[in-house]
């Protein structure tokens, strides 16, 4: 059975299990992020997980908090990154959680707290803390929402 967009949108707002063939799930999570990634003015760039559902469950909380739906921004990892400089229409933001995982793929330069520009593409970069820092230490809510607070005028300036 093939769903729409909006009906696997609906669907997973409800954290409704999708099941699809492992192939078909394959191919169509590449298009949806080479597809979702030139439509969506976010891009959130996560280090791969043990439990990846939490995962997604918790970054669609937080980026709720500054009103971003879930039809409004796009998940990837790492291997994904190079896709993002080669869009027809770019990301506006680029939102990576952990700043040792961004220190991995773009140097010591980029630190949590501030805007950069890491690609070649115009997508700005704003480094927060990983999910897991987030979950052992509550007290860095305070820190993640300037973060978010930052990536929302970046998305609100144009």
């Amino acid at each position: 059975m093939n769903l729409t967009p909006s009906q696997l949108s609906s669907l997973n707002e409800m954290e409704i299990p999708v099941w699809a063939l492992r192939s078909e799930k394959e191919e169509s999570e590449n298009a949806a992020v080479s597809k979702s990634s030139s439509l969506s003015d976010c891009v959130v760039l996560l280090e791969m997980q043990s439990d990846a559902q939490q995962a997604q469950r918790l970054i669609k909380a937080i980026l709720f908090s500054i009103s971003l739906n879930s039809d409004q921004f796009t998940i990837i990892n790492s291997d994904q990154v190079s896709e993002l400089q080669n869009m027809s229409n770019p990301a506006k933001l680029l939102l990576v959680f952990g700043e040792k995982f961004a220190q991995s793929l773009w140097g010591k330069s980029v630190i949590r707290g501030q805007s950069h520009q890491t690609l070649d593409a115009p997508t700005t970069t704003v480094v927060s803390f990983s999910l897991g820092e987030l979950l052992k230490s509550p007290e860095l809510k305070a820190l993640v929402w300037q973060d978010l607070l930052l990536a929302q005028k970046i998305l609100n300036a144009s």
